[in-house]
C-alpha cells in the first residue's frame, strides 16, 4: 500500500509527539510499503526522515487533495492500494486488505470515519461518522479515471472544515461510488485533547458538500446528504431545486437519479424538488396521482423484514421473498438489530436481493418497523418478519395484479389488500369482517399490504401494537 499524509511540525510539543508517533506506526505496519509526506513547512529540512520508506514532497501552500491524485500517479504501476490519510490516524495491519475488499467495483472511493480513544482507553466510533472522514482509498487502477478537468476540481486544501466532505461530493458528482466502511473498517485517531486549531466557521469551503453515511455491507455505496453552505445572512428561498444526469444522456433526455417522493414533480426530463413542500422521506399523496400513470413509475410493494438474532429464520423469510416470480415491481427492506448470531452471514450471502439494509439497535420491534417504513419508496408495505414466508410464489404478482384491475376501472383506490394466514401448525388465521376492525387486527400482519402514505402520513406503529393504526 502507498500512504501518502499531509504532514507538518505543530507548535505544541506534545502534538508534535502525537504525530510523530504515528508516523512511527506507520513504518512498522507491513502493509505500509511506502509512505509519501506531503509537506508545506520545514519539517525534515534539516534531520532525516528514520525510514527510507519515507520520502518527502515540498509545497509552498497547504497540500491538496489534487495533489495526492496527482502524486499517487506516479506510482501507479507499483502498488494496488493509494491511501491518503490525516497524519494522526493509526491502521491495523490488516488494512489494506480490508480496504480493497471494499473496492470490488471500479471508480469507488473510500471516505472512511475515524474511531476516538477515550479517557477510559476505550475505542468508540466518531459519535457523527458522516461528519468527518479522515482517511480515503483507492485502487491504483481506478487513478486513470481522473483526467485535468476532474483534477481542477478536487483542488481542495487538507485540514479545512468541510474538506473531506467537498471532495466526497467532488467525486459523488463525477459518477464515483462513496463507501463509507466504518463499521468495518477501524482507523483510530490519535489526540488526546481533541481540540481543533481550525475554526468551525471557516469560510474557505462554502457550496455543496456530501456528507456520506455508514455502509451497512461490504462493497455497498453510502447514501449521501447533501448540505449548501451560503455566505448570506439570511437563507435564500429556494423555488426548485433540479438533479439530473442530462449532460451523460447521448439521446438528451435526462434520467431520474433519486426516488419519487412528495415535493417531486414527475416532468419528462426531470424531477423536481419543491423545498417548502416536501418531508425528509416523504411520499406523495396517491390522490394527486392521475389515471393509472404512476403503475411503473415506481416501486408498486415494498417488502420489509425485521430481525433480531433469528439467522435461521432470516434465511427462510428471504428464500421466500426471492422466490417471488415477478421481483420488478417490488423492493426488499430488511431492518436488523445488530445481531450476534449468524444473521449478518446471511444477509451478506443475500445481499444482491436487498435493496435497503439498516444494522443498528433499536428500541424494540416496532422501533425497527417505523425505521423500515421510513425507508420504502413504494405504493404498499407488506411486513415479512424473519421466520415468515408467502405462501405461493405468485403472492405479490397476485396482490399487483388486482391492484391493476382496480385502478383500470376506476374504482377507488385501497387503503390495503389482505387475506387469510396460514399459521405454523397448519391452521388458517382467517380474516374477519372489515366492519369489526374496532375489536382489533381482522387478520395477521403477515397478510396485509398496507397503503404506504397512509402509513407514514396519517398512522405510526406504536408500541401498543399494529392494531392500534387501525382503530
Amino acid at each position: 500500500m502507498l500512504l501518502l499524509l499531509p504532514f507538518y511540525t505543530p507548535k505544541d510539543k506534545k502534538r508534535n509527539d502525537e504525530i510523530r508517533n504515528v508516523l512511527n506506526l506507520h513504518v512498522s505496519n507491513k502493509c505500509i510499503k511506502k509512505i509519501i509526506l506531503l509537506v508545506d513547512d520545514d519539517t525534515f529540512s534539516v534531520e532525516k526522515p528514520n525510514s527510507e520508506k519515507i520520502s518527502i514532497c515540498r509545497f509552498d501552500r497547504r497540500p491538496t487533495f489534487c495533489d495526492w491524485i496527482k502524486e499517487s500517479k506516479k506510482y501507479v504501476d507499483e502498488f494496488e492500494l493509494i491511501t491518503c490519510a490525516n497524519g494522526d490516524i493509526e491502521f491495523s495491519d490488516n488494512f489494506e486488505s480490508l480496504a480493497l475488499k471494499e473496492l470490488k467495483d471500479k471508480k469507488s472511493v473510500l471516505c472512511i470515519s475515524r474511531y476516538e480513544q477515550t479517557n477510559k482507553n476505550q475505542i468508540t466510533l466518531h459519535k457523527n461518522p458522516k461528519w468527518s472522514q479522515d482517511t480515503w482509498c483507492i485502487r491504483s487502477e481506478d487513478l486513470n479515471y481522473f483526467n485535468e478537468q476532474d483534477l481542477e476540481q478536487l483542488i481542495i486544501p487538507f485540514a479545512f472544515m468541510r474538506c473531506e466532505n467537498k471532495f466526497a461530493y467532488e467525486l459523488w458528482l463525477q459518477g464515483w461510488k462513496i463507501i463509507n466502511p466504518c463499521k468495518r473498517i477501524r482507523t483510530i485517531h490519535h489526540q488526546e485533547n481533541n481540540t481543533r486549531n481550525y475554526n468551525p466557521k471557516d469560510r474557505k469551503i462554502i457550496g455543496i458538500v456530501a456528507f456520506p453515511y455508514e455502509s451497512n455491507m461490504v462493497g455497498q455505496e453510502s447514501e449521501i446528504e447533501l448540505s449548501i453552505f451560503l455566505l448570506s445572512e439570511t437563507l435564500k428561498k429556494v423555488e426548485e431545486l433540479k438533479i439530473t444526469n442530462w449532460l451523460l444522456n447521448k439521446k438528451n433526455e435526462a434520467q431520474i437519479l433519486i426516488p419519487k417522493q412528495k415535493g417531486f414533480k414527475q416532468g419528462s426530463e426531470e424531477k423536481i424538488f419543491n423545498l417548502e413542500k416536501a418531508t425528509k422521506r416523504g411520499i406523495e399523496d396517491p390522490k394527486l396521482i392521475n389515471d393509472n400513470s404512476h403503475i411503473s413509475k415506481r416501486k408498486f410493494i415494498s417488502v420489509v423484514t425485521i430481525n433480531s438474532n433469528n439467522g435461521k429464520g432470516l434465511g427462510k423469510t428471504i428464500d421466500s421473498v426471492k422466490s417471488q416470480i415477478d421481483k420488478s415491481f417490488f423492493e426488499y427492506i430488511v431492518v436488523d438489530r445488530n445481531s450476534d448470531d449468524n444473521s449478518i452471514e446471511v444477509l451478506n450471502k443475500n445481499k444482491s436481493i436487498i435493496d435497503q439494509l439498516i444494522i443498528e439497535k433499536d428500541e424494540g420491534i416496532y422501533d425497527a418497523m417505523n425505521k423500515g417504513v421510513s425507508l420504502a419508496k413504494s405504493e404498499y408495505i407488506i411486513f415479512l418478519n424473519s421466520g415468515d414466508a408467502f405462501h405461493k410464489t405468485s403472492s405479490l404478482q397476485n396482490i399487483y395484479e388486482s391492484h391493476k384491475e382496480i385502478i383500470n376501472s376506476k374504482e377507488e383506490r385501497p387503503i390495503a389488500y389482505y387475506s387469510d394466514t396460514i399459521l405454523n401448525d397448519g391452521s388458517i388465521w382467517k380474516v374477519k369482517d372489515p366492519r369489526e376492525i374496532w375489536q382489533g387486527m381482522i387478520c395477521s400482519h403477515q397478510s396485509i399490504a398496507i397503503d404506504t402514505y397512509f402509513l407514514k402520513k396519517i398512522c405510526l406503529i406504536l408500541v401498543t401494537g399494529l392494531s392500534l393504526i387501525m382503530n
